[in-house]
């Protein structure tokens, strides 16, 4: 049963999603129904509701092991949506395998990748041979120490202003110019933008369920390679993508019994942790030494920053409500939510880029507006 605070909570949620419903009625009574706003709405009630549902039948903390499977069962039906785009799975790999071929510079790439998966084994490392219930003496903890929760608060602020602007103007585009297709694959099959969105979700949040959090302190500490597919759902499916990771982040959270207002911070920096190197890697091709070297900066360093500290800002502007103490925000969730982030990003995404790249290579991502005027078609930059 929920009481007071956390009764608050969800009926803040609750509020959220109704609102987006209404703005969406209201565009319908304009005549600018979007589709892709009440899909948003839709989801997010649906998430509020399988959470209800879930708590009421006491299934919460009974057996993970049956989540795992929902969450696997959600992935394939997402990589099953995304296998049409490929043309077939033989002509796929035959692709791959061709890209992987012609990549430049062999031995700049491997000396890049290996420099930067150092750096989070390393801090892997550290905080194993320091003790998990030592974060003071952490070396990824140390900025965060030193410079003190003030200015990591108006630090964050900053990035909560500045991300959350970028998401509301991103999904603002989106809505209003964006309701066309993607035309994507080996194929050259039209996809409507709802269903890149719903593939991008049900991979992001079936693969965040499939691989929940290995738990190293329940609740608090965890690993999760999936993770490591937001970048590169954001690099091939735009905006789109990183709407769909923020969606799939999410439901994940309802599946697994995590649902708050702190998963609020969870939806838009998870958009934030695709989205970050959609826009501002200019070479997506995993292909090139300086492709890579633009990956491991926006993609996995400063979007797995961004992320951590503007959901560690959320929680501490809100601690009232959520109750974690502003020390244990600081000094423990936003290192260890970092590390996180760095660790299976560094090490997975380049591998899933090289992989995935061909798709939006053979037909460049663009969206169309379904429009005989070539003026009205725009190009998404891969």
């Amino acid at each position: 049963m929920l009481i007071g605070g956390e009764m608050d909570q969800y009926l803040v949620l609750l509020l959220v999603g109704v609102i987006v419903l209404v703005v969406d009625v209201v565009l319908l009574l304009v005549g600018r129904f979007s589709r892709i706003l009440m899909l948003i709405g839709m989801l997010w009630l649906f998430a509020i509701g399988l959470y209800y549902g879930l708590l009421a039948l006491g299934i919460y903390g009974v057996s993970n092991i049956s989540f795992n499977i929902v969450g696997a069962i959600l992935l394939l039906i997402g990589c099953n949506m995304l296998r049409h785009c490929f043309g077939g799975i033989r002509r796929w790999l035959s692709v791959v395998r061709d890209h992987i071929a012609n990549l430049y510079m062999v031995w700049a790439i491997l000396l890049i990748v290996v420099l930067f998966i150092v750096f989070p084994i390393y801090l892997g490392i550290d905080i194993v041979s320091k003790g998990l219930d030592k974060s003071f003496v952490w070396l990824i903890t140390q900025p965060f120490i030193y410079l003190g929760r003030d200015i990591w608060f108006a630090t964050g602020s900053i990035l909560w202003i500045l991300g959350t602007s970028l998401f509301l103007i991103e999904i603002y585009n989106l809505i209003t110019k964006g309701e066309g297709s993607y035309t994507i694959g080996l194929s050259s099959i039209d996809i409507p933008i709802i269903d890149v969105i719903l593939i991008s979700t049900t991979i992001y949040g079936g693969a965040l369920v499939a691989f929940e959090d290995i738990p190293i302190i329940p609740f608090f500490a965890w690993i999760n390679p999936a993770r490591a597919l937001a970048p590169i759902l954001g690099a091939i499916f735009g905006v789109p993508g990183a709407l769909g990771v923020a969606i799939g982040s999410f439901i994940a959270d309802a599946l697994l019994g995590y649902l708050g207002i702190s998963s609020i911070g969870g939806f838009i920096g998870s958009f934030l942790l695709a989205y970050t190197p959609y826009r501002f890697v200019k070479d997506k091709t995993f292909r090139t030494p300086r492709s890579f070297i633009e990956f491991y900066i926006w993609g996995v360093l400063i979007s797995s920053t961004w992320y951590s500290i503007y959901i560690s800002w959320w929680f501490d502007a809100l601690e009232p409500i959520i109750g974690l103490p502003k020390p244990f925000i600081w000094g423990w969730l936003t290192p260890w939510t970092l590390f996180n982030n760095l660790f299976a990003i560094a090490i997975f995404t380049p591998i899933l880029g090289l992989i995935l790249y061909p798709i939006a290579e053979i037909n460049s991502i663009g969206l169309n507006k379904h429009s005989s005027s070539p003026q009205e078609v725009s190009n998404i930059n891969i």
